[in-house]
């Protein structure tokens, strides 16, 4: 596998509410697995979720892994984490946002 990059991109719906979704670009024909586990924390309360799945993906393609909804506070942590691998189970990108500011 040449090269695969991952992102999470985050859309706002209101005050409260925002939607996650993790993407892959790759620059080769390819089959991959993929694990999107979100985490958020606020006063000792902790609640978390995940999605998983394959996805074939060709040359030169950004495809959405999954999508998640959910509400955030202020205060709230966070960790979310989409990491993708190849078909013999080998990592070949992760990415880890622990600020909602900072996701790439």
């Amino acid at each position: 596998m040449d090269k695969v990059k991952s992102s999470i991109k985050i859309d706002y719906q209101g005050r409260h509410a925002m939607t996650l979704r993790g993407q892959v670009f790759s620059n080769a024909d390819a089959k991959l697995r993929y694990r999107l586990a979100v985490e958020r924390r606020n006063n000792g309360n902790r609640a978390s979720m995940q999605q998983s799945g394959q996805l074939i993906i060709k040359s030169g393609e950004t495809l959405a892994t999954s999508t998640m909804s959910t509400n955030f506070e202020k205060g709230d942590q966070w960790n979310i984490i989409l990491t993708v691998y190849d078909e013999a189970n080998n990592q070949l990108d992760q990415v880890i946002c622990k600020s909602l500011d900072k996701c790439r």
